[in-house]
């Protein structure tokens, strides 16, 4: 995290972009956020260095690709996720993987798809407070049956494609 960045806005990524319950977003003084995500927990802590870029973008042939570090995390509905993300220009295609997700359609066909930038989408003007891939997966095909790397036993019941 940059300094004086903003761990709010990275909070408000993740309950107002990709739909994470605000209880499962925990803030403390502007210095710690953690975020729970399924059986997985994102944690952030402000730090006095530039911003944080954990992504190594290569442009080649008109394609981009990050051949850096990316996560996977499941949300309950992904076709609402998608298109918050892409109402903000957050959706990424990267070129590195087969799977490729350039539309809604194409999102819920594949059951994925991808974001570099994390803003706060309240104020996406400012660009980027940290930059790491997410695969943001469904935990759904497109006919309701669990996708088969849904790191879940059973399907939670808000889980939807």
């Amino acid at each position: 995290m940059s300094d004086g960045a903003d761990l709010a806005g990275v909070r408000r990524f993740y309950v107002e972009v990709l739909g994470v319950d605000p209880e499962d977003a925990t803030l403390v003084e502007n210095q710690l956020l953690s975020i729970a995500v399924g059986p997985q927990t994102l944690t952030f802590v402000a730090k006095p260095f530039g911003k944080a870029r954990h992504a190594e973008v290569v442009e080649s042939d008109g394609e981009t690709r990050n051949l850096g570090i990316h996560l996977s995390l499941y949300v309950s509905d992904l076709g609402a996720a998608f298109d918050r993300a892409r109402a903000l220009g957050l959706d990424f295609v990267n070129y590195r993987f087969k799977r490729r997700a350039t539309t809604k359609a194409e999102a819920l066909d594949q059951c994925m798809f991808r974001i570099l930038d994390v803003v706060d989408p309240r104020h996406p003007e400012n660009g980027p407070i940290v930059q790491v891939e997410h695969e943001v997966r469904s935990c759904v095909t497109a006919d309701g049956t669990k996708y088969r790397s849904c790191p879940f036993d059973a399907v939670p019941d808000a889980c939807s494609s």
